[in-house]
């Protein structure tokens, strides 16, 4: 397929614009294939913690406490009755005891620091450095290369001075104890599955920079990036792209993903699907299929699924795959084969008598499952679960609509907001001015999802900063979001996993395909078909998922016109220095 062809993919990556590049950065994160069910084993490189060890079940919930020089918070000083005895800094929010950041996720206030920060506490870490790496893997190959070609892709250059931007935001509110945040751009040597480049550019990290930390990671490598970087002692933020769990725990505390882990997010899904005590699940028959006689049968439920060769995924002790009665199909990300691989897996799930078929895959074979499957008149329920951006109305319009009539789901993303009520752009501009553009002007979102957890780690590790300090630091940060506009985010033992916690979004959001409304998709741009949040957009954990309301149209909702009141992020002034302050 050509770059220049007019076929559905290509005319679906033009019209995306500035959100392709986020497709392209997550799209392993499509490979929803395995459950990581009663893994056996001791991890082999984590720490103990102060709420249990790292893999094991948590004897308590919570934030560890504060241990060495680690500061203590705002909250935690107001507990203790001892906040007149820190000096808490301009950029503390004291009413709200977080950093004066527009953000829900703001990270806690700690006092303003003096004294000897400990100089040298860890490779990459000196008495005024902190050298963390930015991972450029823009000329991977792949969807990326398919992006450049299409002219929607960001050169490394506008990428990497876009994460120096979200960086300079970050330190101006964040206490680094004396330090500065110096990073370091590396180009990546291979291919975004080649094992052998991957772990050679760690190696070649360790040994030629000596980071403390690196973002990011080869997306699809079977994680040798990770593994190496780990057996140096360099933590990397963005490096569990589809890891199972267990090799993360293997791995701690160096490897944190920025999505849930596959056991995570299935979690969250079977118990959606599943019936239970306290929830309906999808029980019963086929009721939201296209054709009568779907509808009339018991459910049975196929699989279409994203993978590699050789696959993305190896498995871990303990570890199950689907159910046995399911039909699973995967496919690899060939963009000139999948039109037939497509109409191939629907002949099957159709002859299989399949009635509810699980999406977990890319954003553009939809669009030819969905055309081979109304081409033989086969209208089964079609369960999408948020990977990759299928979640999206932009995308999800230029799948087959008398399919997507029957399409529902979860989310991995909140509700949609509309222009300047929220959003990384606010925040950009709320920092370099209000008509100020990111250098990366289609990546810019993505680029910043490592760089608040980064700042967040070093502020709460306090001045004697390693990847266990570190570790306990994100660990003491109690959840943030978890309404209908920002997923969970938390790390450690808060309850919602039964095993440490080194990912990220903890919660999904039940969806459906109305394909009779209209508004704007997320380039703006009218036209018909959209998803709806069921329940208010109210997002659900494994242990309270909801019961399941596909066309309900009873308290749903498409988008925010304006953020309900408790949603909307401080006011705050821009910091004084920041371009946008006049500096």
């Amino acid at each position: 397929m050509s770059a220049g062809d007019g076929s559905p993919a290509m005319r679906a990556l033009r019209k995306w614009g500035p959100f392709c590049s986020l497709m392209a950065a997550v799209v392993l994160l499509a490979v929803v294939v395995v459950m990581d069910d009663d893994v056996s084993g001791t991890p082999g490189g984590g720490a103990d913690v102060a709420n249990g060890s790292v893999g094991d079940e948590p004897s308590e919930t919570g934030a560890p406490p504060p241990i060495g020089r680690m500061p203590p918070t705002h909250a935690e000083a107001a507990a203790a009755g001892t906040l007149g005895e820190y000096e808490w800094g301009e950029a503390c929010d004291t009413e709200r005891g977080t950093v004066m950041v527009p953000s829900v996720g703001a990270a806690p206030c700690v006092p303003v620091f003096e004294g000897d920060n400990g100089g040298a506490t860890h490779t990459g870490v000196g008495e005024d450095r902190i050298v963390v790496v930015w991972y450029d893997a823009s000329d991977t190959g792949g969807l990326d290369s398919l992006l450049g070609n299409a002219g929607l892709k960001d050169s490394g250059e506008q990428q990497f001075e876009t994460v120096e931007q979200w960086a300079e935001l970050f330190s101006s509110v964040t206490e680094t104890y004396g330090r500065e945040v110096q990073l370091v751009r590396y180009v990546a040597s291979g291919g975004m599955d080649d094992a052998v480049a991957a772990q050679a550019d760690a190696e070649r990290i360790a040994t030629d920079i000596q980071p403390f930390a690196v973002l990011g990671g080869p997306p699809s490598d079977g994680g040798a990036f990770a593994a190496e970087l780990a057996r140096n002692e360099i933590i990397c933020l963005g490096c569990a792209l589809g890891m199972p769990e267990c090799r993360i725990l293997d791995n701690a505390p160096y490897n944190w993903g920025t999505e849930p882990s596959t056991s995570q997010f299935v979690a969250g899904l079977t118990a959606w699907l599943t019936p239970g005590p306290d929830n309906a699940g999808l029980a019963g028959n086929a009721e939201f299929a296209g054709d009568e006689r779907l509808r009339s049968t018991e459910r049975s439920f196929g699989v279409v699924h994203f993978d590699q060769d050789p696959p993305v995924m190896s498995t871990c002790p303990g570890q199950k795959s689907w159910p046995e009665d399911f039909v699973v199909e995967s496919y690899l990300l060939d963009f000139a084969t999948m039109p037939q691989v497509a109409a191939e897996i629907v002949a099957k799930m159709s002859a299989a008598d399949v009635t509810s078929i699980i999406f977990a895959g890319d954003p553009i074979m939809p669009i030819y499952l969905t055309s081979a499957a109304e081409a033989i008149d086969y209208h089964p329920e079609w369960i999408f679960t948020g990977t990759v951006l299928t979640d999206t109305n932009s995308l999800a319009r230029l799948y087959d609509q008398s399919q997507m009539a029957h399409a529902f789901g979860v989310s991995q993303t909140g509700v949609p907001v509309a222009p300047g009520v929220g959003g990384a752009l606010d925040l950009y501009r709320w920092y370099f001015g209000a008509d100020a553009e990111p250098p990366a002007p289609s990546t810019y979102q993505v680029l910043l999802s490592n760089i608040p957890r980064l700042f967040s780690g070093i502020q709460m590790a306090g001045p004697d900063l390693d990847p266990t300090t570190f570790e306990r630091a994100l660990f003491r940060i109690p959840p943030t979001g978890g309404d209908p506009v920002n997923p969970q985010q938390s790390h450690g033992h808060w309850g919602f996993f039964a095993r440490t916690d080194y990912n990220g979004t903890d919660d999904l959001a039940e969806i459906w395909w109305d394909a009779e409304a209209t508004g704007p998709d997320e380039t703006g741009k009218e036209g018909t078909g959209m998803w709806r949040y069921a329940h208010g957009g109210a997002r659900f954990t494994p242990d309270d998922p909801p019961d399941p309301a596909p066309f309900d149209p009873t308290d749903t909702v498409t988008r925010f016109e304006q953020l309900p009141g408790d949603l909307q992020a401080p006011d705050y002034p821009p910091p004084a220095g920041s371009p946008a302050a006049g500096a």
